[in-house]
């Protein structure tokens, strides 16, 4: 009988314990997370036409989290693709959309875009991407080829990239047609190592073109603000063997993959002005005037590039490095070889101060007789 009992107060005591056990873990907190899902995150847009103008995409997700999924940014990987992404929290189990906007126009040929999500996820970067392939448009050979360069008519010899970050690239394309009765080859291209030039074909016979596909990183270490650099394309051209392209570009410091604690703690700059009145000077003299910049930030201030607008004007610092607190001495002066009475320039100072990395400084003259 007293083995029955003890049987049975075991059974018992089991029971109340499995079923104590099961409602603690009930009343256990779930976690909470956003978490965004993608039906698809690769998009193909197939043949383009290279001027049908802009194509478009949307990227339709879900937060399946348990919390508001908050999108604090997005980045694309090149200045011809541009996104739209609802700025409010998505709440859970609520849909929205990324818009991905593609410019055909200068990207011929195949091409592979990223998308970067900045998300209150974990983890917090999911990557989109567009890929096709842009046909171009050669019906019109007079409209197409503007410029003429020997036996040669080119659709461009200047290659404006805008702004890109020092984390991407940009991509372009230089079109050749042989106007000439001579069949014309590309013997060589010279470039800067940062600029990376394929072509479809090296040879045109009279009456064809080729084209080449220009791709512009940013140099490591990367030289912020504007930059200026050459192509040289050597052919068997008579009439002008060489040519000569312009590359244009804008490269800035990319701050979005600073964590919240970097830009708590990051450096900021301050400028005793921002406009230099220099007021009334005799031409004979060379002026020059000093301002104040200071580090009112946590880490180091790196004054990176000082990029003036006239090589009349000549903006030094005495330090480009300040610690937290220091101060620097920027001293400008100006050449007025050909100024006669007032004058405005100007000049940008590129730092590693996330808020505000480029600063522009006015300038202001009256020169007089």
């Amino acid at each position: 009988m007293k083995k029955i009992f003890l049987v049975l107060f075991t059974i018992c005591t089991t029971v109340l314990v499995c079923a104590q056990n099961k409602k603690s873990k009930a009343l256990e907190p779930k976690p909470k997370f956003a978490q965004v899902a993608f039906p698809s995150m690769i998009w193909d847009f197939g043949n383009i036409n290279e001027r049908g103008g802009y194509v478009s995409h949307d990227f339709e997700f879900t937060n399946t989290g348990t919390i508001p999924l908050v999108i604090e940014d997005v980045k694309t990987s090149c200045g011809c693709t541009s996104t739209q992404w609802p700025r409010e929290p998505i709440a859970p189990g609520a849909k929205g959309v990324i818009k991905a906007v593609f410019q055909p126009l200068g990207r011929q040929g195949s091409f592979s875009k990223e998308i970067t999500l900045v998300t209150n996820t974990s983890p917090s970067g999911r990557i989109l991407k567009i890929t096709g392939y842009v046909i171009p448009n050669n019906n019109d050979v007079g409209e197409m080829y503007k410029y003429q360069y020997g036996n040669v008519a080119v659709n461009t010899n200047v290659l404006n990239f805008g702004r890109i970050p020092d984390t991407g690239y940009d991509s372009s394309y230089i079109g050749i047609f042989n106007i000439g009765v001579k069949t014309i080859d590309i013997l060589k291209i010279v470039a800067p190592e940062n600029i990376v030039i394929t072509k479809n074909t090296s040879r045109m016979v009279p009456y064809t073109d080729l084209t080449l596909y220009v791709n512009f990183y940013p140099v490591k270490p990367a030289d912020y603000g504007q930059i200026k650099q050459e192509i040289l394309v050597y052919t068997n051209d008579d009439t002008l063997p060489i040519k000569k392209f312009y590359v244009n570009a804008d490269v800035f410091q990319d701050f979005s993959k600073l964590s919240k604690s970097d830009l708590k703690n990051a450096p900021k700059i301050q400028v005793e002005k921002n406009t230099i009145d220099f007021g009334d000077v005799h031409y004979f003299e060379y002026p020059e005037r000093t301002i104040q910049v200071s580090n009112k930030g946590k880490r180091e201030l790196v004054i990176k590039r000082l990029v003036r607008s006239c090589n009349c004007i000549y903006p030094t610092i005495d330090k480009m490095v300040l610690k937290k607190g220091e101060k620097a001495n920027l001293k400008v002066k100006w050449d007025l070889k050909n100024i006669v009475g007032p004058d405005e320039k100007s000049f940008k100072i590129i730092t590693n101060d996330p808020s505000q990395s480029e600063i522009d400084v006015q300038l202001k003259i009256n020169v007089t007789p």
